[in-house]
Protein backbone atom coordinates (compact mmCIF):
# COMPACT_ATOMS: atom_id res chain seq x y z
CA UNK A 1 0.00 0.00 0.00
CA UNK A 2 1.09 3.89 -0.69
CA UNK A 3 0.38 6.37 1.65
CA UNK A 4 -1.61 9.43 0.43
CA UNK A 5 0.18 12.85 1.17
CA UNK A 6 -1.24 15.24 3.86
CA UNK A 7 0.64 18.48 4.12
CA UNK A 8 0.96 20.84 7.46
CA UNK A 9 1.79 24.57 7.20
CA UNK A 10 2.47 25.43 11.19
CA UNK A 11 5.21 26.10 13.71
CA UNK A 12 7.35 24.18 15.75
CA UNK A 13 7.16 23.19 19.30
CA UNK A 14 10.30 21.75 20.89
CA UNK A 15 8.56 20.28 23.07
CA UNK A 16 6.73 17.85 21.13
CA UNK A 17 3.33 18.65 22.34
CA UNK A 18 1.48 21.33 19.44
CA UNK A 19 2.08 22.68 15.94
CA UNK A 20 3.90 20.07 13.33
CA UNK A 21 4.88 17.82 16.47
CA UNK A 22 1.02 17.17 17.52
CA UNK A 23 0.18 17.26 13.61
CA UNK A 24 2.62 14.49 12.27
CA UNK A 25 1.67 12.56 14.90
CA UNK A 26 -1.90 12.44 13.72
CA UNK A 27 -1.24 11.92 10.07
CA UNK A 28 0.48 8.65 11.03
CA UNK A 29 -2.13 7.83 13.37
CA UNK A 30 -4.35 7.94 10.24
CA UNK A 31 -2.06 6.21 7.96
CA UNK A 32 -1.05 9.51 5.90
CA UNK A 33 2.34 10.74 4.89
CA UNK A 34 3.01 13.90 6.58
CA UNK A 35 4.66 16.43 4.30
CA UNK A 36 5.41 20.16 6.56
CA UNK A 37 6.02 23.86 5.58
CA UNK A 38 7.75 25.56 8.98
CA UNK A 39 5.72 29.14 9.85
CA UNK A 40 7.60 29.78 13.06
CA UNK A 41 10.19 28.09 15.05
CA UNK A 42 9.91 27.80 19.37
CA UNK A 43 11.75 27.22 22.28
CA UNK A 44 9.21 26.48 24.25
CA UNK A 45 8.48 23.78 26.68
CA UNK A 46 5.36 22.25 28.86
CA UNK A 47 5.05 25.53 31.11
CA UNK A 48 5.13 28.58 28.19
CA UNK A 49 7.01 29.66 25.26
CA UNK A 50 9.85 31.03 26.10
CA UNK A 51 11.37 32.25 22.63
CA UNK A 52 10.47 32.31 18.54
CA UNK A 53 11.54 32.98 15.19
CA UNK A 54 9.38 34.05 12.65
CA UNK A 55 10.34 32.39 8.90
CA UNK A 56 9.97 35.30 5.96
CA UNK A 57 6.16 34.19 4.08
CA UNK A 58 8.65 33.53 0.93
CA UNK A 59 10.95 31.19 2.72
CA UNK A 60 7.17 29.86 3.45
CA UNK A 61 5.97 29.67 -0.21
CA UNK A 62 9.75 28.09 -1.15
CA UNK A 63 8.76 24.88 1.17
CA UNK A 64 5.10 24.54 -0.39
CA UNK A 65 6.30 24.92 -3.65
CA UNK A 66 9.09 22.33 -2.84
CA UNK A 67 6.74 19.84 -1.98
CA UNK A 68 3.65 19.97 -4.08
CA UNK A 69 6.42 20.14 -7.31
CA UNK A 70 7.02 16.63 -6.31
CA UNK A 71 3.72 14.81 -4.77
CA UNK A 72 0.66 15.42 -4.69
CA UNK A 73 -1.30 16.51 -1.84
CA UNK A 74 -4.71 15.39 -0.64
CA UNK A 75 -4.96 17.47 1.60
CA UNK A 76 -3.48 20.55 3.49
CA UNK A 77 -4.25 21.97 7.12
CA UNK A 78 -2.40 25.70 8.33
CA UNK A 79 -1.76 26.55 11.88
CA UNK A 80 0.24 29.28 13.34
CA UNK A 81 0.56 31.60 10.83
CA UNK A 82 2.32 34.72 12.54
CA UNK A 83 1.63 37.73 10.19
CA UNK A 84 -0.51 39.04 7.37
CA UNK A 85 2.15 38.07 4.59
CA UNK A 86 2.23 34.50 5.09
CA UNK A 87 -1.52 34.05 5.36
CA UNK A 88 -1.91 36.02 1.59
CA UNK A 89 0.89 34.11 0.10
CA UNK A 90 -0.61 30.80 1.07
CA UNK A 91 -3.86 32.14 -0.05
CA UNK A 92 -2.46 33.19 -3.48
CA UNK A 93 -1.01 29.45 -3.61
CA UNK A 94 -5.07 27.86 -2.69
CA UNK A 95 -6.32 30.02 -4.96
CA UNK A 96 -4.33 28.09 -7.70
CA UNK A 97 -6.22 24.82 -6.68
CA UNK A 98 -2.54 23.40 -5.32
CA UNK A 99 -3.76 22.81 -1.74
CA UNK A 100 -6.71 20.24 -2.24
CA UNK A 101 -8.83 19.60 1.04
CA UNK A 102 -7.96 23.04 2.68
CA UNK A 103 -8.55 22.71 6.78
CA UNK A 104 -7.63 26.15 8.48
CA UNK A 105 -7.22 26.22 12.08
CA UNK A 106 -6.73 29.61 12.77
CA UNK A 107 -3.90 30.29 15.74
CA UNK A 108 -4.54 33.61 17.01
CA UNK A 109 -4.22 33.63 20.87
CA UNK A 110 -1.75 32.10 23.16
CA UNK A 111 -2.06 31.18 27.14
CA UNK A 112 -6.15 31.96 28.21
CA UNK A 113 -7.05 33.85 25.29
CA UNK A 114 -4.33 36.29 24.99
CA UNK A 115 -4.71 37.76 21.34
CA UNK A 116 -1.25 37.15 19.40
CA UNK A 117 -0.88 39.12 15.86
CA UNK A 118 -2.19 42.57 15.08
CA UNK A 119 -5.51 42.79 13.45
CA UNK A 120 -3.94 42.64 9.69
CA UNK A 121 -3.63 38.91 10.51
CA UNK A 122 -7.06 38.40 11.54
CA UNK A 123 -8.83 40.06 8.57
CA UNK A 124 -6.21 37.99 5.69
CA UNK A 125 -7.71 35.40 7.45
CA UNK A 126 -11.48 36.30 7.17
CA UNK A 127 -10.75 38.09 3.82
CA UNK A 128 -8.11 35.97 2.00
CA UNK A 129 -7.79 32.34 3.57
CA UNK A 130 -10.63 31.40 5.28
CA UNK A 131 -12.86 31.03 1.99
CA UNK A 132 -10.52 29.10 0.13
CA UNK A 133 -11.24 26.64 3.22
CA UNK A 134 -13.55 23.24 3.59
CA UNK A 135 -13.86 23.92 7.00
CA UNK A 136 -12.52 26.42 9.81
CA UNK A 137 -11.89 25.13 13.13
CA UNK A 138 -11.39 27.99 15.44
CA UNK A 139 -11.19 27.41 19.13
CA UNK A 140 -13.51 29.82 21.75
CA UNK A 141 -11.59 32.67 22.27
CA UNK A 142 -10.37 32.48 18.42
CA UNK A 143 -14.31 32.28 17.36
CA UNK A 144 -14.51 35.25 19.59
CA UNK A 145 -12.03 37.33 17.54
CA UNK A 146 -13.07 36.13 14.20
CA UNK A 147 -16.97 36.96 14.90
CA UNK A 148 -15.83 40.35 16.75
CA UNK A 149 -18.09 39.29 19.49
CA UNK A 150 -17.61 37.78 22.85
CA UNK A 151 -17.92 34.08 23.41
CA UNK A 152 -19.33 33.23 27.00
CA UNK A 153 -21.30 30.25 26.57
CA UNK A 154 -22.21 28.13 23.93
CA UNK A 155 -24.74 30.01 23.17
CA UNK A 156 -22.60 32.75 22.09
CA UNK A 157 -20.27 29.68 20.37
CA UNK A 158 -23.20 28.90 17.75
CA UNK A 159 -23.79 32.78 17.06
CA UNK A 160 -19.84 33.26 16.44
CA UNK A 161 -19.89 30.21 14.20
CA UNK A 162 -22.49 30.69 12.46
CA UNK A 163 -21.40 34.82 12.01
CA UNK A 164 -17.66 33.54 10.78
CA UNK A 165 -19.60 30.88 8.49
CA UNK A 166 -21.36 34.04 7.25
CA UNK A 167 -18.51 35.88 6.50
CA UNK A 168 -16.57 33.63 5.03
CA UNK A 169 -19.14 31.50 3.18
CA UNK A 170 -17.36 27.84 4.42
CA UNK A 171 -18.05 25.29 7.04
CA UNK A 172 -17.09 26.58 10.72
CA UNK A 173 -16.14 24.03 13.99
CA UNK A 174 -15.88 26.57 16.63
CA UNK A 175 -14.26 24.60 19.30
CA UNK A 176 -16.41 25.00 22.26
CA UNK A 177 -13.11 24.06 24.86
CA UNK A 178 -14.43 24.42 28.71
CA UNK A 179 -18.02 25.77 27.63
CA UNK A 180 -19.56 22.65 27.95
CA UNK A 181 -19.24 22.43 31.87
CA UNK A 182 -19.42 18.07 31.86
CA UNK A 183 -19.16 17.65 28.04
CA UNK A 184 -16.91 18.77 25.59
CA UNK A 185 -19.21 20.72 22.92
CA UNK A 186 -18.67 22.50 19.49
CA UNK A 187 -20.99 24.30 17.30
CA UNK A 188 -20.08 22.77 14.14
CA UNK A 189 -22.10 25.74 11.39
CA UNK A 190 -22.83 25.18 7.74
CA UNK A 191 -23.22 27.75 5.67
CA UNK A 192 -24.74 25.94 2.32
CA UNK A 193 -27.79 24.96 4.51
CA UNK A 194 -27.33 27.53 7.56
CA UNK A 195 -28.09 24.59 9.83
CA UNK A 196 -25.97 24.72 13.18
CA UNK A 197 -24.70 21.45 14.91
CA UNK A 198 -23.73 20.42 17.59
CA UNK A 199 -21.09 18.08 18.32
CA UNK A 200 -20.98 16.75 22.41
CA UNK A 201 -18.85 14.22 23.89
CA UNK A 202 -18.54 13.80 27.79
CA UNK A 203 -15.52 15.92 29.31
CA UNK A 204 -12.61 14.04 30.54
CA UNK A 205 -11.11 14.77 33.94
CA UNK A 206 -7.66 15.82 33.09
CA UNK A 207 -5.50 18.77 32.80
CA UNK A 208 -3.26 17.36 29.73
CA UNK A 209 -5.02 18.58 26.39
CA UNK A 210 -1.79 20.24 25.62
CA UNK A 211 -2.20 20.43 21.44
CA UNK A 212 -5.82 18.56 21.57
CA UNK A 213 -7.27 21.50 19.53
CA UNK A 214 -4.55 21.09 17.05
CA UNK A 215 -5.13 17.17 16.70
CA UNK A 216 -8.82 17.82 15.83
CA UNK A 217 -7.84 19.44 12.76
CA UNK A 218 -4.98 17.31 11.64
CA UNK A 219 -7.56 14.39 12.21
CA UNK A 220 -10.04 16.51 9.70
CA UNK A 221 -7.08 16.84 7.09
CA UNK A 222 -5.77 13.25 7.76
CA UNK A 223 -9.30 11.76 7.24
CA UNK A 224 -10.04 14.26 4.33
CA UNK A 225 -7.19 13.21 2.56
CA UNK A 226 -8.02 9.69 2.72
CA UNK A 227 -11.19 9.94 1.25
CA UNK A 228 -13.63 10.86 3.87
CA UNK A 229 -16.60 13.13 3.27
CA UNK A 230 -16.32 16.17 5.62
CA UNK A 231 -18.85 15.11 7.94
CA UNK A 232 -17.43 11.32 8.10
CA UNK A 233 -14.07 13.97 8.62
CA UNK A 234 -15.40 16.18 11.36
CA UNK A 235 -17.40 13.38 13.06
CA UNK A 236 -14.12 11.04 12.99
CA UNK A 237 -11.97 13.73 14.26
CA UNK A 238 -13.85 14.01 17.78
CA UNK A 239 -14.37 10.61 18.51
CA UNK A 240 -10.24 9.95 17.49
CA UNK A 241 -9.19 13.33 19.74
CA UNK A 242 -11.37 12.32 22.55
CA UNK A 243 -9.69 8.79 22.72
CA UNK A 244 -6.38 10.51 22.39
CA UNK A 245 -7.27 13.02 25.49
CA UNK A 246 -8.24 10.11 27.21
CA UNK A 247 -5.05 7.49 26.77
CA UNK A 248 -2.71 10.78 28.22
CA UNK A 249 -5.08 11.36 31.07
CA UNK A 250 -2.64 10.07 33.25
CA UNK A 251 0.90 11.43 32.12
CA UNK A 252 3.40 13.04 33.22
CA UNK A 253 5.98 14.79 30.60
CA UNK A 254 6.77 17.90 32.04
CA UNK A 255 5.89 20.74 34.57
CA UNK A 256 2.94 21.40 32.21
CA UNK A 257 -0.21 20.50 30.40
CA UNK A 258 0.73 17.21 28.49
CA UNK A 259 0.39 16.20 25.15
CA UNK A 260 -2.32 14.25 24.14
CA UNK A 261 -1.91 10.37 22.85
CA UNK A 262 -2.44 10.70 19.43
CA UNK A 263 -0.86 7.24 18.45
CA UNK A 264 -2.75 5.50 21.01
CA UNK A 265 0.05 3.79 23.33
CA UNK A 266 -1.73 3.65 26.24
CA UNK A 267 -4.23 1.61 24.29
CA UNK A 268 -1.54 -0.84 22.90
Amino acid sequence: MQPVVALSIAGTDSAGNYGLSADLRTFAAHRVHGACAVTVVTAQNSAGVREARLMPAEFVVSQIVAITDDVTVRATKTAMLPTADIVVAIAQIAERAILANLVVDPVLVGNEGRPLFSNDVVLAYVERLGPLARVVTPNAYEAAILADRPVRNLDDLGAAAEIIGGRIGTDVVAKGGRLGGTESVDAWFEPTSSSLRWLRAPRIATPNTAGSGDTFSAAITALLATGATLEQAILGAKAYTQKAIAGAAGWMLGHGPAAIDQLHWTYS
